[in-house]
């Protein structure tokens, strides 16, 4: 009788804490977890609870917003108070080939295509200014970030309407000195603004072709970055001085092209919002690139209640892609933040470029 009782007890400790010692995960409260965000008791990979940049479990703190900027009243009262020295906004016209044109139709041409450039207050050709290239997603234009071209500011809201405080945010953060004056661009994805959902079916890898071979080139010609001069090797001399983020289709852009063969120009991503279709070319592409043009940091992000691309897989891509590269490590060059019932809007997208201006160029 006291052997089977002993083999019950034997029996009821493997159930609860499992052949290595740990509890099962399906009977864990998930009480405690490392910084790393594994359960110190079951060993399963957690989400951080943070507020006010700290974990409530392990104390671990985060530059982060994981909650929307929307929530941050103190914040935002900062950032729409306006500032003693704004800075300017102008509208910039460059040529390239229309790579999405001929992916889709073979037809081979050239073609206008304009940018808005956020310049920040005090800009001088005698300094030097990090770059970041900002994209829109799907349908929209090169006017999204800023509320230029058919966005009209004057009739948007106080707060997270289309592009109305992305220069606010740019303003707030520099006077405060919490990033460096920085010159910040936006083009757009499409060759052909009414041909948008066929060139959804290649921008996304077709992009980077255009921002490495007319883009950056046209910017280190007519304004003062680290760019030396536009030439190739004078660009990727200047790659830690260069970032790329992007929203929704801007985000899957970052992926599947500036992850997988841009890395040579950028040191910088922010990936929106976004996903990819093939984690593996991600990958694949990353590798061949990474050891001799290092990520100085990949942010990512999407809200929990993301219902256009969908939360989990984005989650999902990020997490293959990790997965797949170990020059990616968690916390030291990467990190993908689930933002708290946020949905797949300019709201999300603002907070995501908070968070990522937080990590990059620094």
């Amino acid at each position: 009788m006291k052997r089977t009782i002993a083999l019950c007890g034997v029996l009821a400790a493997l159930f609860l804490f499992g052949a290595c010692g740990k509890i099962d995960p399906a009977d864990c409260k998930h009480e405690s977890h490392d910084e790393h965000a594994v359960c110190t008791n079951c060993g399963k990979t957690l989400s951080h609870s943070f507020s006010d940049g700290e974990c409530t479990v392990c104390g671990k703190t985060t530059p982060f917003l994981w909650k929307s900027i929307a929530k941050n009243e103190t914040l935002m009262s900062a950032v729409t108070a306006g500032t003693a020295h704004g800075g300017t906004i102008e509208r910039i016209t460059y040529e390239t080939e229309a790579y999405n044109i001929e992916a889709l139709t073979g037809e081979k041409k050239t073609i206008e295509k304009h940018a808005y450039v956020y310049l920040p207050y005090g800009y001088s050709e005698t300094e030097r200014y990090d770059l970041l290239v900002l994209l829109h997603g799907s349908s929209d234009s090169e006017g999204y970030w800023f509320a230029q071209n058919e966005y009209d500011s004057s009739d948007l809201g106080k707060y997270f309407n289309i592009g109305n405080h992305t220069k606010d945010l740019l303003d707030y953060l520099i006077e405060s000195k919490q990033i460096k004056p920085t010159i910040v661009v936006t083009p757009t994805l499409y060759n052909e603004y009414d041909n948008y959902k066929a060139e959804n079916s290649v921008v996304t890898k077709q992009l980077g072709k255009e921002l490495t071979n007319y883009l950056l080139p046209y910017m280190a010609k007519n304004y003062s970055t680290y760019m030396s001069g536009s030439t190739s090797a004078e660009m990727i001399a200047a790659r830690d001085h260069i970032g790329y983020c992007g929203f929704s289709m801007g985000g899957f852009t970052g992926m599947e092209s500036v992850l997988s063969y841009c890395l040579p120009y950028f040191s910088y991503i922010g990936t929106f919002s976004g996903s990819t279709f093939d984690p593996d070319a991600v990958i694949h592409g990353i590798n061949g690139d990474i050891e001799k043009y290092p990520v100085n940091y990949w942010y990512s992000s999407c809200g929990t209640q993301d219902g256009t691309v969908k939360y989990a897989d984005s989650k999902k891509s990020y997490e293959s892609i990790v997965k797949g590269v170990p020059a990616l490590q968690e916390d030291e060059n990467t990190s993908f933040v689930s933002i708290a019932n946020a949905n797949h809007t300019y709201e999300c997208s603002l907070t995501s470029l908070y968070n990522a201006l937080q990590v990059f160029f620094r």
